[in-house]
């Protein structure tokens, strides 16, 4: 994450990610094809802001975006692949706020 306190914007952070998989495997059941491999790829955005005073110091809000590829043609969970699924995109809100119980 990249805090942009330095651009006079105290609070707010960014941050962004990127991954890349190759040779997965299907499972060892011999009916399916083991000559079967499966590429994919994710990135991610983030936005973030923390409540800097106040009664709601410490608050946090996020914005959350990924991105997924499966680059196969095999349907979601199927092919000897019982966890992979085809391309998504989520896009996420979270409100984190601390307390004290005692």
């Amino acid at each position: 994450m990249y805090d942009l306190k330095n651009w006079d914007l105290p609070g707010w952070a960014i941050g962004t990610s990127y991954v890349y998989a190759w040779d997965a495997k299907p499972s060892s059941n011999p009916i399916y094809d083991q000559s079967k491999r499966i590429r994919e790829s994710a990135w991610n955005a983030d936005i973030m802001y923390t409540v800097q005073e106040g009664r709601a110091k410490g608050t946090l809000f996020k914005l959350h975006y990924t991105r997924y590829d499966n680059h196969s043609d095999i349907p979601s969970y199927e092919g000897g692949f019982g966890n992979i699924f085809q391309d998504e995109k989520d896009v996420k809100f979270n409100v984190i706020m601390p307390f004290t119980i005692f």
